[in-house]
């Protein structure tokens, strides 16, 4: 599992090539950046190859490069795992993916030891301290009586009242901005801003998928919000700086990034027809 999406899609196009793992390989890639069609399809593909319900017998040989959108969303049974660092709990939704039908007498788990260049998704401290604690079963099968015990040691100190006082934030953020201004029938641009602020993110429209979704748009809505694919306001701002961000008339944001089915949406790509 990768910390980005970025590096995620480097890793699936490293993998793809045939001296890697071999001709008859199967390798998936999973992260936030599909739309929500794209995404649906990949997941029922997994499922159907590693679901946990799927008979051995029937289960598919699978390679998949993911992103933390799996740590939840999938109840799939793999063999091994190698994982970037994360937090201890995250590294913790990974391990779940893992032989969770107990078909294995053990199963490994890989955490790489140093964070990646440019991997600014977790905060460095907490990222070192579970490294710190999984260092002590290093090679031995982790002891589950061991994990409260090692999160009460990460989330103490000054670790754990930064993060008291975040969510705190967020909590007073989420009433005084959204619950307590929400109208019956009502809608409002600047809450729907203040929305994406609170979350940090967007929904685009990929350059190439831009037709099919006004078309998607007159007939049926739902069909068209599962077009739209999520970025970080960060992201968002970015691509508005470059010139890639384009409103239409209707307000629809228009995202010139190349976009596959594949591979997702690739920020540092412009769109063939953009210039």
């Amino acid at each position: 599992m990768a910390t980005t999406v970025g590096r995620a899609q480097q890793a699936w196009e490293a993998l793809r090539q045939p001296e890697r793992l071999g001709q008859g390989a199967t390798v998936k890639l999973l992260h936030g950046r599909f739309c929500g069609r794209d995404r649906f399809d990949k997941e029922q593909e997994l499922r159907s190859a590693v679901a946990t319900e799927r008979a051995f017998a029937e289960r598919k040989p699978v390679v998949l490069v993911a992103t933390q959108v799996v740590e939840v969303s999938l109840d799939v049974d793999f063999d091994v795992l190698f994982s970037d660092p994360a937090p201890l709990e995250a590294l913790l939704q990974r391990f779940g993916r893992v032989n969770r039908k107990g078909r294995l007498e053990s199963a490994d788990v890989v955490v790489m030891a140093k964070i990646p260049p440019n991997s600014p998704v977790y905060a460095a401290t907490l990222v070192e301290s579970a490294l710190k604690c999984l260092a002590s079963s290093n090679e031995k099968m982790v002891d589950e009586s061991k994990v409260q015990t090692w999160l009460d040691q990460i989330y103490v100190g000054e670790d754990g009242e930064q993060w008291k006082i975040e969510v705190t934030q967020a909590r007073q953020d989420f009433r005084r901005d959204v619950l307590d201004t929400l109208s019956v029938f009502d809608s409002s641009p600047e809450l729907a801003r203040r929305f994406d602020e609170l979350f940090d993110g967007s929904e685009v429209v990929p350059k190439s998928l831009e037709a099919q979704y006004l078309e998607c748009l007159e007939r049926d809505p739902l069909l068209a919000s599962s077009l739209l694919v999520p970025i970080t306001s960060r992201q968002a701002g970015w691509l508005n700086w470059q010139g890639r961000l384009k409103s239409t008339s209707d307000g629809i944001r228009v995202a010139h990034t190349a976009y596959d089915v594949e591979i997702g949406l690739q920020l540092s790509r412009s769109a063939p027809d953009s210039v």
